[in-house]
């Protein structure tokens, strides 16, 4: 059995430009997560820069959560657009894999590098999102970066 507890926290760093006009934000990041699988903690920073921005400040929702569209990801504007770039680090308490691999010889690293970077792009009700990540390998042996992309359409009902 897999249970565990997770809490993000997020804050804008710096604001600059108007809305309507073009903006930037530098914001920090960090997570937390305790489970029986898993245990680590993420810091990251994201510089955001594009028009209209939503208030939710975290676009890179490939590393933060599941789910896409959540609240505060679209703007009240009629159009909006928005370019990222993120870098982080996560550094593993525990893992299950590792303690339990047996003779499979199975070494994770404790700590990970990440980047993201990725646009999206807002008209009326839909939104569009790219997202490319990153991460350093994770097992010891093998030593390859983990890549991924998330492409995303959101649409307010």
């Amino acid at each position: 059995m897999v249970g565990g507890f997770q809490a993000a926290h997020g804050r804008k760093l710096l604001q600059a430009g108007q809305r309507g006009d073009l903006e930037q934000q530098f914001s920090a990041v960090g997570s937390g997560l305790l489970s029986s699988f898993r245990t680590s903690a993420t810091v990251g920073v994201i510089w955001r820069m594009g028009r209209n921005l939503p208030a939710n400040f975290i676009p890179d929702y490939a590393g933060s959560s599941s789910a896409i569209a959540l609240p505060g990801s679209f703007s009240g504007a009629k159009s909006a657009w928005s370019v990222f770039i993120g870098l982080g680090a996560e550094y593993i308490a525990y893992s299950y894999l590792e303690d339990n691999s047996g003779p499979y010889r199975f070494s994770e690293g404790p700590l990970l590098g990440q980047i993201g970077l990725g646009g999206t792009w807002q008209w009326d009700n839909l939104q569009a999102a790219l997202i490319l990540r990153a991460t350093t390998g994770e097992e010891q042996r093998n030593q390859d970066n983990f890549s991924f992309g998330t492409l995303s359409f959101s649409w307010v009902l």
